[in-house]
């Protein structure tokens, strides 16, 4: 496991712009090799931006130890981004085409690791008209059969609400983890589903063939959406307000013009690509803006989830204790220059798979001092929702 970490404040110069956010530290790097067996680990970071923040649950089930058992589904983070602006640069400003090719991306990060996702059922709701009734579902299922034994493979599913109908979209983190061979054309690497609490869901924009998406348009780019998690053990545990987005005015963008989720690697010297578009973040709600960063290969679940501010004229002011390390305006950052992001490749998917039935729904110190303090950490934080 790793220990990489980006500075915990950017430095945005202008209303428009775009910088790198450094990264530094431990990184996993075992080898080359992700595609075929034995598969090298690779440390990966995904990147959005932060819609909700959650302080530790208190008091659900009576009593300190065994609050610290819902860990694995008390929300800490909610992020949302998209490869829209990609998509429309690559259809040519054809609005259409770039939705019928988009993907909407949620970052959920909790408290405390799941052993398993079956442990936990991450919902998530879109209003998609506004109406304030929920048209969408979007949930982590496992894969297995009525006649083969659960697979420690899960993906997304994506159910219309209204019509009763459901695709699955995609394997949790948009990866297959098996070095055997991937249905569907999706690309293979182990993101470190199992004993994580870090994720991203993933639901088309638009699939005309299906029916089954956001049903976005050239007239509605926008949508409201809310997260609730589901305990197997202990039931509802969270959920989210009502968040807003809007694909096509983004605040921030970490696609690096790259279509499909932004990964990029989690390396000692690398970065993560940032544009940021001022005008677009509403800061009515005295919150700053901020990035949401989700280091799926680092020790410790305190440590996998990064928020990372975003500092200028006109936003709220950063926190104090997030004001070290901070990283220049305009491309300019403060650390040494870290060469670059390096993105991940990422080959084109096949149609998503049909809901046939063949998939149940379910539900640097080193790391050992990381893993230490993590899990002493979740004992003592005992804060109030915000």
């Amino acid at each position: 496991a790793g220990a990489v970490f980006a500075p915990s404040r950017v430095i945005a110069e202008g209303r428009t712009g775009a910088l790198e956010i450094p990264l530094r530290g431990q990184d996993v790097r075992t080898g080359p090799n992700t595609n075929a067996s034995p598969q090298d680990i690779r440390g990966m970071v995904s990147a959005f931006e932060l819609a909700w923040t959650s302080d530790n649950e208190p008091d659900i089930l009576g009593g300190e130890q065994e609050d610290v058992l819902i860990n694995h589904a008390d929300l800490r983070y909610v992020g949302i981004t998209s490869d829209y602006p990609a998509q429309l640069a690559r259809a040519g400003g054809n609005v259409t085409t770039a939705l019928e090719r988009t993907t909407v991306y949620v970052g959920l990060a909790t408290w405390g690791a799941w052993s398993t996702l079956r442990e936990i059922a991450f919902n998530v709701y879109f209003d998609v008209d506004r109406n304030g009734t929920d048209d969408i579902l979007l949930r982590n299922v496992q894969a297995g059969t009525s006649s083969t034994p659960p697979l420690d493979v899960f993906w997304a599913q994506v159910i219309n609400l209204s019509a009763s109908t459901s695709v699955y979209q995609a394997p949790v983190n948009e990866f297959y983890p098996s070095n055997a061979a991937a249905p569907f054309g999706f690309p293979v690497r182990n993101t470190y589903v199992l004993n994580n609490n870090v994720l991203a869901l993933p639901v088309d924009a638009l699939a005309p063939a299906t029916s089954v998406s956001l049903g976005l348009s050239a007239a509605n780019t926008s949508f409201n959406f809310r997260v609730e998690t589901v305990s197997r053990d202990y039931g509802l545990v969270e959920v989210s307000p009502r968040l807003s987005y809007n694909i096509a005015a983004p605040a921030l963008d970490f696609t690096g013009g790259f279509t499909a989720l932004p990964w990029w690697a989690d390396f000692d010297g690398a970065a993560v690509p940032m544009t940021y578009n001022l005008d677009n973040f509403s800061a009515t709600s005295g919150r700053g803006l901020y990035a949401l960063l989700l280091h799926h290969h680092n020790a410790g679940p305190l440590f996998r989830p990064q928020i990372v501010c975003v500092a200028a004229p006109g936003l709220p002011d950063c926190p104090v204790e997030e004001a070290a390390g901070a990283v220049g305006g305009a491309g300019s950052a403060s650390m040494a220059d870290p060469g670059g992001p390096t993105m991940l490749p990422l080959t084109g998917y096949a149609p998503r798979a049909a809901d046939d039935g063949s998939v149940l729904a379910g539900s640097a110190l080193g790391v050992g001092l990381l893993l230490m303090l993590a899990a002493v950490a979740l004992v003592l934080v005992r804060r109030r929702k915000r």
